[in-house]
């Protein structure tokens, strides 16, 4: 769900609340949830340690450039 996830995000600061209130928006969609931990983890489960974190960082300063993952450290770029 939506809360679960909330609890893993680490949002880079550079992002505004705006944004992560957009994002969180996208998985109100029905089968996104899965579909995004699997490009950010690798995985459509939600970490099972405690102290585990989903990454989302600005890929430099080039806003064009479209998403990519690094899964072995659950972060998006």
């Amino acid at each position: 769900s939506i809360n679960s996830l909330q609890r893993y995000l680490k949002f880079d600061p550079l992002f505004s609340s705006d944004f992560k209130s957009w994002f969180l928006q996208y998985f109100d969609q029905e089968g996104s949830l899965d579909l995004f931990l699997r490009f950010a983890t690798g995985s459509t489960r939600l970490p099972t340690c405690a102290n585990s974190e989903i990454k989302i960082v600005r890929n430099g300063p080039d806003a064009d450039r479209l998403p990519t993952a690094q899964t072995c450290f659950s972060t998006v770029l």
